[in-house]
């Protein structure tokens, strides 16, 4: 059996492999955290804690040595062990298998045949540097500085001999963002929680309907998905009202936000959604301990960086010691291409690159936003036109909602985000968290009254609408075929640690 047919066959049988070995380090992390069970049930959550792990462990080995295959498998079977010694303790172990299945079925038909998208020839280069080399013999090179964790935990869990493997990180996270989600919506609207209910579905929706295509991915989306769960764990915890708010609120929040960020830096912004949480808590009351835990993934991230490009966050020149002219002209070259120049030249200081940017992204925009806008905006239209006792209320609904303090300041802190975003570095793929996060808050007051008070219209709309985009999801990723074929002749399109031409 040739290499290349091999790779099909073994792909399902490593994804399930992978899902449960890096389950097995989160589940150990989480007897320690309780994330899963205090904060919010959600696979990914202990998955995240698994990675994390994984991670950390690895930055200190490849101080030492590359992140070879053989370290790879060691993870593994370590992984492999903790996760048998928790499913021995599992009562509904049949529960256990149904998420492992849906969850191994998903990733498969997302990774099977996955596009490869633009910049994946030096995402590639950047993964075998860590698994060719300890982080000392790294050199210092414009894409390989830019050093996302993503990259490093996709070297971690990669065999290179199955380069198929390459497919499965990114593919489990978006597996299990789709069964969280979904699971979040049915069980927040069966208890009336009707905030997280809305922001998961709508979430769910545009993952399924607009994010569906492999390739599109990089390093952008990974981290936007944690973001995400920042937002649904918001939206619960600040806008039902619920008393007595865990502590472990403030702590997984840091931690999703330190992980987001070490995977794309774009994502810093969500640390202004810390502003709605830390005036709850007495410092002083705060354990320290598991902050300082969860602070060494980025503090090891920017100790790898340093080596790697001399900037302890590359391209940022203020943290650089070495290579700060390179620096201050690769932020430019972002800054330019982000505002609409795909030739970089561009003057980005002032507001006069708005006419460009609008020439250049606005199509993309549109494409992105304008059908699940229209999906959820229409019903909308149709109740104010059709039912006086909505028109007379509803802007009534929507006024008390925004005057509501929690609500408030989480929309002025993602209004706020996309004004940063749109100033600095306004290209679509940066500000996907920011911007259909505004989306959402513009039209949840709306679906909350629907909801409330035409619960059944809303199941059914809400049902129908999964079961196409469903449908359509199904169609994008079987069809992807004829869409790599067209293009490579071999899956993966991967040899001697490169990616091969298309032909």
């Amino acid at each position: 059996m040739s290499f290349y047919i091999l790779n099909h066959f073994v792909l399902p049988i490593l994804t399930i492999f992978f899902l449960i070995t890096i389950l097995g380090y989160g589940k150990l992390l989480d007897k320690y955290t309780n994330f899963y069970s205090q904060t919010l049930i959600a696979y990914n959550i202990i998955f995240v804690q698994g990675l994390f792990i994984l991670s950390v462990l690895s930055i200190l080995i490849n101080f030492l040595i590359p992140i070879t295959d053989f370290v790879t498998i060691i993870f593994l079977l370590l992984g492999l062990f903790f996760y048998l010694y928790f499913f021995l303790k599992i009562k509904n172990k049949k529960k256990e298998l149904k998420f492992l299945l849906i969850v191994t079925l998903l990733s498969f038909v997302f990774s099977y045949f996955a596009g490869v998208h633009d910049d994946y020839n030096y995402h590639l280069g950047t993964i075998f540097n860590f698994k060719e080399k300890n982080i000392f013999q790294i050199i210092h090179e414009r894409n390989i500085s830019y050093n996302s964790n993503w990259l490093f935990i996709n070297a971690i869990t990669s065999l290179n001999y199955f380069s198929s493997t390459l497919y499965i990180l990114t593919s489990l996270l978006y597996s299990i963002f789709i069964f969280d989600t979904y699971r979040i919506y049915k069980q927040s609207t069966k208890k009336k929680f009707y905030y997280s209910g809305l922001v998961s579905f709508f979430i769910l929706i545009f993952f399924i309907g607009v994010l569906n295509n492999y390739k599109e991915h990089g390093t952008d989306i990974p981290g936007a998905i944690l973001s995400f769960y920042l937002l649904i764990i918001l939206s619960k915890y600040k806008l039902e009202n619920i008393q007595n708010i865990d502590k472990n609120i403030l702590l997984i929040s840091f931690f999703l936000i330190c992980f987001a960020f070490v995977i794309k830096i774009t994502n810093v912004l969500i640390i202004l959604f810390l502003i709605s949480i830390v005036s709850k808590y007495k410092v002083l009351n705060i354990k320290i301990e598991k902050y300082l835990l969860f602070s060494t993934l980025p503090l090891l991230w920017m100790l790898q960086n340093y080596n790697i490009s001399g900037c302890l966050i590359w391209p940022i020149e203020f943290t650089c010691f070495i290579n700060k002219d390179k620096a201050i002209f690769e932020t430019y070259l972002i800054e330019s291409f982000a505002k609409g120049d795909i030739n970089t030249s561009i003057n980005v200081e002032g507001f006069n690159w708005i006419s460009i940017w609008f020439k250049n992204h606005i199509n993309k925009i549109i494409e992105t936003y304008l059908l699940f806008f229209l999906i959820f905006f229409l019903p909308i239209i149709y109740y104010y036109s059709r039912f006086s006792k909505f028109r007379k209320s509803i802007f009534q609904y929507y006024y008390n909602i925004l005057t509501n303090k929690n609500y408030l300041v989480l929309f002025l802190i993602i209004i706020l985000a996309n004004i940063i975003w749109f100033i600095n570095a306004p290209a679509y793929r940066f500000g996907i968290f920011y911007n259909l996060s505004l989306i959402i808050f513009l039209i949840l007051p709306f679906w909350k009254y629907i909801f409330e008070n035409h619960i059944d219209f809303t199941k059914k709309y809400f049902t129908t609408i999964l079961i196409l985009i469903s449908i359509y999801f199904c169609h994008e990723n079987f069809t992807k075929y004829y869409w790599y074929s067209e293009r490579y002749s071999i899956w993966p399109p991967i040899e001697n640690n490169l990616l091969i031409s298309r032909d």
